[in-house]
């Protein structure tokens, strides 16, 4: 019943996006990769079913010299190891906010996102937990996740215009009772 989703950013990349993202030796399965304002990309990668402890995540991006290169990574317990997640949903502008919708999820799903934006201070939207954040020269990448219940918009604020790309994916609960919550 394990998961674990990782966000891939980054920024001065060639439009090439993401090539791989790795969890402890097995291969992550792409949800999304998208890349947007010409020089950023935004990736999101999930795999069920991985070996519990500590383990090393890499990111692979065919660009050999980016500006900046983020990844983030969220684990969880409790996912259905038939049918992990439902339908990823990408979205890219430059007005904020930034947001993505996910569509026909269930009250016990748990919604994964991350972003990649330059456009100042950015506010996490409603019902959403911040899981990572960093920055860079005015560059921001984030994570954060969601219940079910709160309806799967997940969207960040920021005082200003820029380029920003996002991506969000639910993960599916278990079925069985007996199985531990997502974390």
């Amino acid at each position: 019943d394990l998961a674990v989703f990782a966000g891939v950013g980054g920024e001065n990349i060639a439009p090439t996006g993401s090539t791989s993202c790795t969890y402890g030796g097995p291969s992550m399965t792409e949800a999304w990769d998208i890349v947007f304002g010409t020089t950023f990309i935004n990736a999101g990668y999930r795999l069920a079913g991985q070996a519990t402890g500590v383990q090393t995540v890499t990111s692979t991006i065919a660009d050999t010299t980016p500006g900046t290169h983020w990844l983030g990574v969220i684990s969880m317990t409790g996912v259905d190891a038939t049918t992990p997640v439902g339908t990823p949903v990408t979205a890219s502008g430059s007005v904020s906010p930034a947001t993505v919708t996910v569509g026909s999820i269930g009250a016990d799903d748990l919604v994964c996102d991350n972003l990649v934006a330059n456009f100042g201070t950015l506010t996490i939207g409603a019902d959403q937990t911040q899981r990572y954040t960093q920055s860079q020269l005015g560059n921001e990448f984030r994570g954060s996740t969601q219940l079910g219940t709160a309806g799967g918009v997940m969207s960040w604020t920021a005082p200003g215009e820029g380029n920003w790309g996002t991506g969000a994916i639910a993960f599916k609960r278990s079925g069985d009772p007996l199985m531990g919550d997502f974390s």
